[in-house]
């Protein structure tokens, strides 16, 4: 329903790639609406009619096929060009296979669907060792239903790309002593990726990775997969493993150890994390090397709802046995500790593109039922289902010495080669289907007689390219090649949890926000990538809407008109990862005439000046809660205006934490006037940071209070606890308030850390608790000045006399955590003449300092995406865009700064 609100370039760019399609690949869009390529022979060649000729065209491309059998490769054949779509499905009969030597995605946007790769060793001679099907460093891919076996090193390796899938495949049978120059292998793949989805999928009789959850160095600071509801089966070696500085979702997957599991820790194993080494990041000459980005980098990990068939504890708890027992703290450096296992561990899932998700047993089930190129399968793929059904193994290794001892993983692929049969790849029929079914007159890739059943021109060839057959938008052509297993589409995802109406993730660019914001369902999340967005939009009324910057991009809001509602009712709005910088508005959010807006968010986010503040309610408007979290605020707008203001209007929750304000002007943070109706009132502020507040203004006033409310209907609530709230702006001339108030309730404050700021002035208030640490002018433990070096070129260094320099993050925090992050035991800070930290393009240059060094990224949520080290004097390195904290520490001094990488 929503594409039908939206611009054809825009729905396209929603639309799946098919019926089924899902994960983080899901929108690939493939050879869609492109030139139709027919394959009409098996050979191999340039000559038109072959699969090479039509995968070496460019431009946007659908192959289709007109016969059925094996294409036995003389070379490998690479996929170089992009958007191309080869439907298997098109085959007759029993479908397509391709041997001998292997398939290499090195294009974008690729839909492969209903292929077999069972490449063999022919390769080995001339110097191959080929993977059943690779590809890398490319983005918007798709692999569905298809079957690989016999690689001579990885049997699927689809990763380090962006917006992946890998679905409904089995992936069988890597070989395990077949002439590898490092010996045995045999292994099932490498996956991972910035935002890569591999589900329902089905690996069988590997030695090792199975899978290897393995990060590339083009997107190792980036990694975001997701693996769920695959079955994995008669592991010999590692298993799954990996998962070095990566974020994954490991759930409800279904491990069956077989007759060639070892008994041992292995066989109960969910995955072994790893971390990268120094060994690792270092060359042989002692100069790093492409992976000393994540060097001691901990990934994150949500692991649940995963069966270990015939362990029951592991089943009940996956991290205990299935994931900490297996880390090995020798192979780590010895980094793992009691902080990187309470880190490691995530509490939700990451946010994942829709995927149909069944319990695991329920997968077992269905992926037995239809992954592989499952049309009609052939004989080696009946076995290795019936083999994973029944924990059994029909062959041994040929060549292997200890094959006896490894029932299931092979060597050649004449080791499957059943008796009396000329070859091991099975013969594979067309299934009677004759000419007069397949002839296409006009080449446009849909058989006549089906164009003539469903009312198109078989003499039109460009019928295939509109879309008058389908509400979705897909096109006439697209809606055959899904009608030819819509059968398998429709079944496969029968018992899981489809998540309802809940919409998944959609990318959008500057030039398709308002469009698709307007459009979207409630609970959609978007993706914004790099670049400025200028055109506002609006409140969104009845839906719950969140706006997130993609992985690695650093978008930037700059609205030319405010976010404003009228009459809207129960919207909720969250923005996340962003830079918000409404110079252009006098807010950047107003609300008015009875509009409610139920929940506000502001996560992560890096929020710039406007002509008066963040938000403004009037006219009986009304939001349910504000929540600011792990931002970073330089409200440094025109004088006599507060930055959140209600009059007339009002906020009935407001939770800030773990953020940092500085450099504001008079008059308040948040000031409530004028609503005039009781109201029971929350104001929470927790863990933040307050400096340079005030720079004077309307002194008659005298009054700024980080909080203000002028509402004697109010029943209140305010908690302050553990703040660093430092005194006015050089120059100011009168001392503000932390908390003013003329409404009834109670006040807690404990754990703050105040100077230059009056005391609460709360008079009417029923109950009042005040802890703080000090409050006015007072001086602790040497403390005479709390304020940062140079915040306004990023300087957010603690005061080399603060007892704060030396402060851990875990436990008595005061202020905003994020200062304090880091493991070194440097003291104090140079002065910021003396370390500069600069950002040209996206490199990041760090100078002035000395000595032995070390530099430790975080993300604005306070995760280390990276560690960088150094001997020098100056040095430089490469971050994805984005907002970042960088912390700069030698032997006796400690520098932070914030840092846009745009």
């Amino acid at each position: 329903m929503l594409l039908l609100c939206l611009p054809a370039s825009v729905a396209a760019q929603l639309l799946p790639a098919f019926p089924g399609a899902e994960g983080h690949g899901r929108y690939t869009t493939g050879g869609r609406g492109g030139n139709v390529y027919h394959v009409t022979t098996l050979e191999d060649s340039e000559a038109k009619g072959t699969l090479r000729h039509a995968v070496k065209q460019k431009g946007a491309r659908i192959i289709v096929f007109d016969v059925a059998g094996t294409i036995y490769l003389k070379s490998d054949l690479k996929i170089s060009n992009d958007y191309i779509t080869i439907a298997g499905q098109t085959a007759p009969g029993q479908g397509i296979c391709i041997a001998d030597y292997p398939v290499i995605i090195s294009a974008n946007d690729v839909i492969l669907r209903y292929l077999r790769f069972r490449v063999g060793t022919e390769s080995i001679a001339n110097g191959g060792e080929p993977d059943g099907l690779g590809g890398m460093d490319r983005k918007n891919i798709i692999v569905d239903h298809c079957s690989i076996s016999w690689s001579v090193d990885e049997c699927l390796s689809v990763y380090g790309s962006e917006n992946t899938t890998v679905q409904w495949c089995i992936v069988s049978e890597s070989l395990r002593s077949s002439g590898h120059s490092k010996g045995v292998h045999g292994y099932g793949g490498n996956w991972g990726g910035a935002h890569a989805s591999y589900h329902h999928n089905l690996m069988a009789h590997h030695e090792s990775r199975v899978p290897r959850l393995g990060p590339r160095p083009g997107t190792q600071e980036r990694e975001y997969m997701d693996l769920r509801n695959n079955v994995f089966y008669n592991w010999a070696g590692n298993g799954c493993y990996g998962g070095e500085g990566m974020k994954v979702n490991i759930v409800n997957n279904y491990y069956k150890p077989g007759p060639a599991t070892p008994n041992s820790a292995v066989r109960y194993r969910i995955a072994k994390i790893g971390v990268r080494t120094t060994a690792y990041c270092t060359n042989s000459d002692g100069t790093p090397n492409a992976w000393k980005p994540m060097e001691h980098v901990w990934g994150q990990f949500y692991v649940d709802g995963n069966v270990i068939e015939g362990n029951a504890n592991v089943t009940a708890d996956n991290w205990t046995k299935g994931i900490y027992e297996q880390i090995n703290n020798k192979e780590c450096d010895n980094t793992f500790n009691d902080q990187v296992k309470a880190e490691m561990k995530l509490s939700a899932p990451l946010e994942t593109e829709f995927v149909t998700t069944h319990t695991a047993e329920q997968a077992f089930k269905q992926v037995l039922l239809y992954a592989g190129c499952s049309k009609e399968r052939d004989i080696i793929d009946e076995r290795i289902v019936k083999e994973t059904e029944t924990g059994t193994a029909t062959y041994k290794g040929s060549v292997s010495s200890d094959a006896s001892k490894k029932p299931g993983l092979i060597d050649r692929p004449t080791d499957v080669m059943p008796a009396g049969a000329s070859s091991p790849w099975p013969e594979l029929s067309d299934g009677g289907v004759t000419a007069d079914q397949l002839k296409d007159t006009d080449g446009d890739g849909m058989p006549d007689v089906w164009e003539t059943a469903n009312g198109l021109n078989p003499n039109d060839s460009s019928d295939g390219k509109t879309s008058t057959l389908s509400k979705e938008g897909y096109t006439n052509l697209e809606v055959y090649l899904n009608s030819l297993v819509a059968d398998i589409t429709e079944k496969q995802n029968q018992e899981g949890d489809d998540g309802g109406d809940t919409p998944g993730l959609i990318n959008v660019t500057p030039s398709t926000l308002k469009i698709v914001f307007d459009a979207a369902a409630d609970g959609s999340v978007l993706l914004l990538a790099n670049g400025e967005y200028t055109e506002a939009i609006g409140i969104p009324g009845g839906r719950a809407i969140t706006l997130k910057a993609a992985e690695g991009a650093a978008p930037v809001l700059k609205f030319n008109n405010e976010i404003s509602g009228k009459s809207e009712k129960d919207g909720s709005l969250v923005f996340d990862g962003l830079t918000i910088e409404p110079a252009n508005v006098n807010y950047f959010i107003s609300l008015s005439e009875g509009a409610y807006l139920r929940s506000l968010q502001f996560k992560n986010c890096r929020i710039e000046t406007s002509k008066r503040g963040l938000m403004t309610i009037s006219g009986k408007g009304v939001n349910g809660e504000l929540i600011i979290d792990n931002c970073i605020v330089h409200p440094d707008q025109a004088t006599g205006y507060s930055y959140i203001y209600n009059n007339g209007g009002a906020t009935q929750k407001v939770v800030i934490t773990h953020s940092t304000f500085y450099n504001y002007p008079q008059e308040h943070l948040f000031w409530t006037r004028n609503y005039g109706e009781a109201l029971d009132f929350t104001f929470t502020f927790e863990n933040n940071t307050v400096s340079r507040w005030s720079k004077g203004g309307k002194s008659s006033t005298n009054t700024f209070s980080l909080c203000k409310i002028e509402e004697t209907a109010f029943n209140g609530t305010y908690t302050f606890r553990n703040n660093l709230i430092n005194g006015a702006y050089p120059g100011a001339d009168f001392t503000p308030s932390v908390l003013n108030t003329t409404s009834k309730g109670v006040l807690l404050a404990e754990k703050n850390l105040i100077a230059g700021f009056e005391s609460y002035l709360c008079d009417n208030i029923g109950s009042k608790t005040v802890n703080d640490l000090t409050l006015g002018e007072g001086v602790l433990s040497g403390l005479t000045t709390i304020d940062f070096p140079d915040v306004d070129n990023g300087d957010f260094s603690i005061d080399s006399n603060s007892p704060l320099a030396g402060a851990s993050t875990t436990g008595g925090v005061i202020g905003d955590p994020r200062w304090l992050k880091g493991s070194g035991t440097g003291i104090g800070n140079k002065p910021a003449d003396e370390i500069t930290a600069y950002v040209s393009a996206h490199t990041v240059y760090v100078e002035g300092i000395s000595g032995n060094s070390y530099i430790e990224v975080y993300t604005y949520a306070g995760t280390m995406i990276r560690k960088h080290e150094t001997s020098g004097t100056e040095t430089s390195f490469d971050l994805p865009s984005g907002n970042y904290i960088v912390r700069i520490a030698t032997t006796n001094t400690i520098s932070i700064r914030k840092i846009l990488v745009p």
